[in-house]
Order: structure tokens, then C-alpha cells, then sequence
């Protein structure tokens, strides 16, 4: 680009992590707002400019902050073991915790704290009360 004037991009107070997204070329999905206006949406944003956020279709926002991605997964065995017994599940003489319509046998342990969609949990039936939802670590 020898033949062009450029210059950097300012992301001086811009969110930390708008910016490293804007800067490897990527838009960022994020709640955003103008000063003064109640009213949030959610919406990509594509580029920054001093203290101004701007999203697809051209939308000049005041404030962003990033959406973190979520994933459903089954709870780590040491939360989900006492929501079942709280729910009034109880072991049988082989380990396995039984319910009214679910049975989590001993296999299933292990596969716990994995996301919902991981091909070793995926072919177990999991009871709704021990699946959650939480930020994707990756």
C-alpha cells in the first residue's frame, strides 16, 4: 500500500474486546445504545470511530458491549448430583441415580460438565434440570 496514505485506526476507548475483533477484520455481535435513549439493541457491529460504534446498515451507536457466546451442557457431576437428589432422585443398589422418568447410570458421570452437543453425551438422555447454560470458553 506504498502508493496510498494510510493511517491506523484510533480504538482509544473503545471495549477491549470490540476492538481486537475489529482489528483481525471481523464484526462483533453486541448490545448497543445511545446516551440519553433508553432503548438497546442487539445488532454486528463492523467498525469504530472515535467514541462512536458503528453496526451494519450504517447505525451510529454511542456504547457497545460485546455478547458473549453460550453453550447448553450438561452440569459437572459434583453440581448436578444434589440438584437430582434435591429433585427428589435417590441411587439404586448399582449406582445409577433414578428418577421418575430418567435413569443417570454410572457411564453417564463422565460425561458430565461436557456440552450437550459433544458425541460422547450425545446419545444419553439427560434430565432437564441438570442442563444449563454458560459462556463458551473458547
Amino acid at each position: 500500500m506504498k502508493k496510498y496514505n494510510t493511517r491506523p485506526i484510533d480504538f482509544t476507548g473503545c471495549h477491549p474486546v470490540i476492538a481486537e475483533a475489529l482489528k483481525r477484520g471481523e464484526a462483533i455481535k453486541c448490545r448497543v445504545w445511545n446516551d440519553g435513549h433508553p432503548r438497546e439493541e442487539v445488532c454486528y457491529v463492523v467498525s469504530y470511530w472515535p467514541k462512536t460504534y458503528v453496526s451494519e446498515g450504517i447505525v451510529v451507536w454511542d456504547r457497545a458491549e460485546p455478547i458473549s457466546r453460550k453453550v447448553r451442557r450438561i452440569m459437572p457431576p459434583e453440581r448436578a448430583i444434589p440438584v437430582l437428589i434435591a429433585e427428589g432422585w435417590r441411587f439404586d443398589n448399582r449406582g445409577a441415580l433414578r428418577g421418575e422418568t430418567y435413569c443417570v447410570v454410572p457411564q453417564m458421570f463422565e460425561k458430565m460438565g461436557k456440552p450437550l452437543d459433544d458425541p460422547s453425551a450425545i446419545s444419553w438422555s439427560w434430565p432437564s434440570c441438570i442442563i444449563e447454560e454458560v459462556e463458551d470458553d473458547e
